[in-house]
């Protein structure tokens, strides 16, 4: 099954023009965003709260409203579905899906696996990149 492809948004109505780049990166190119939209996408809205610019965290309402509105709930909304996401093996759930709470941990740590490997295959001589990911406080769980 190959991956999904997310089409026809009409970015100009995100609330916060300078996020456009890194969410269409996110959602056409599967690239990470960075830390403010990576927890939004993750829905951790407080946290996103906490890393939020002077012109985000005036909007943060309004880009939840514009998600929910604009992307697929198969390229949004929890930790796992962002890595499933990043990985390309996304898939439709079922509204009523129910996983227990150590096979969520154990796919999205999986996941986070794979897609740190990739990271730093891609800059590999990025000494900060490797201090980043490594860093338990930057952790998503």
């Amino acid at each position: 099954m190959s991956p999904i492809i997310i089409e026809n948004i009409d970015y100009s109505t995100f609330p916060t023009q300078h996020m456009v780049k890194g969410l269409r990166n996110y959602l056409e190119m599967r690239i990470m965003p960075g830390s403010f939209l990576e927890y939004m996408l993750c829905g951790k809205f407080d946290r996103a709260k906490n890393v939020a610019d002077h012109k985000n965290i005036h909007h943060i309402d309004e880009i939840i409203s514009w998600l929910k509105k604009n992307i697929p709930n198969i390229a949004w909304g929890t930790t796992l579905i962002y890595y499933e996401w990043l990985k390309g093996v996304e898939y439709y759930r079922p509204y009523n899906e129910f996983i227990s709470k150590n096979e969520y941990e154990k796919r999205l740590c999986y996941l986070q696996e794979m897609v740190k490997e990739d990271y730093l295959r891609k800059s590999k001589n990025n000494v900060l990149a490797w201090s980043i990911l490594n860093n338990p406080k930057n952790s998503l769980l």
